[in-house]
This record gives C-alpha cells, structure tokens and sequence, in this order.
C-alpha cells in the first residue's frame, strides 16, 4: 500500500485492528534490538535525563506510586504495563508551571490533560460536551476565555 511519500508501506495504514496487529507483532520480534538502541542512546548521551528524574523523583518513588495505585490509571482505570504500548505505560504527570508532581497517569491521559492545558475548566466543558453535543456553545466557559484555555488578547 502507498504512503504519503508514494512509496509502499509494511504498516497497513486505513485498518486500525490490522496496524495494531502489526505493530504488536513488530514490537515484540524487535523488542531487544529497540532496548539495545535505547542502551546505546543513553550511553552516548549521559547528561539526558529522564522526566522524573529532572522532577526530582527516584525509580523508587516512582514504583512505590505505581504499587500504591495497583497499576491502575487513576483517571481511565486501564492497567498500566512498563513494557506494553506506549498508551498503556504510566507517566509522571506534573503541573508545568509549579513543577509540582501530581501522580502517575497512563500515557493517554496524561496527554489529555496536555491538549487541554491542565484547564479544569475546559475539561469540564469537554465532558459536557461528550454527554449532549447539541448543548449550548462554550459550555461554562468564562468570557474572554478561549476554549484552548488562554485568553483572548
């Protein structure tokens, strides 16, 4: 199948269970080459760090969050894998003005919550939104704000 470079593509693009598949089955027949590229890209790059070690948390602040949930997402529910897809792995979610750790989310909600801009705000209105999408325009938002969150100049 072609892509958007008109060349033909391994990952089938239009069938979401089939490019799943695949790249479930890809995953796990490269995992070790993927970890020993990891390896070699930490190793070249000693200063980087991770996410929750520039937050100031240790691996094992980090597990006892993990145990401290059962491996739960607290906001979707869905058990969280350190080796599954993406999605599935915890994050350290964090208020990116204060730099104040709140806790472990899956990947999805954790990005979530980005695209929203940690606005409860719109969140509440996005809920909304979900339960009755023919419901008044702006949902609760306040004048003078955008939905993105910011104001507007």
């Amino acid at each position: 199948m072609d892509n958007a470079f008109g060349r033909e593509s391994r990952v089938p693009l239009k069938d979401p269970e089939a490019r799943r598949a695949y790249k479930a089955t890809y995953y796990a027949a490269h995992r070790e080459e993927k970890r020993a590229r990891v390896a070699a890209y930490d190793a070249a790059h000693p200063g980087r760090q991770r996410n929750w070690q520039k937050l100031g948390w240790t691996p094992d602040m980090v597990a006892l969050e993990f145990i401290r949930l059962d491996g739960e997402c607290p906001i979707c529910g869905i058990l969280m894998d350190w080796e599954g897809p993406r999605k599935y792995r915890p994050h350290l979610d964090h208020d990116h003005i204060s730099g104040e750790v709140r806790g472990l989310l899956c990947h999805m909600c954790n990005v979530g919550l980005g695209h929203f801009l940690d606005n409860p705000t719109t969140l509440r209105s996005a809920a909304r939104y979900l339960e009755d999408p023919r419901s008044e325009i702006g949902n609760g938002i306040t004048d003078g704000q955008r939905a993105c969150g910011t104001l507007i100049p």
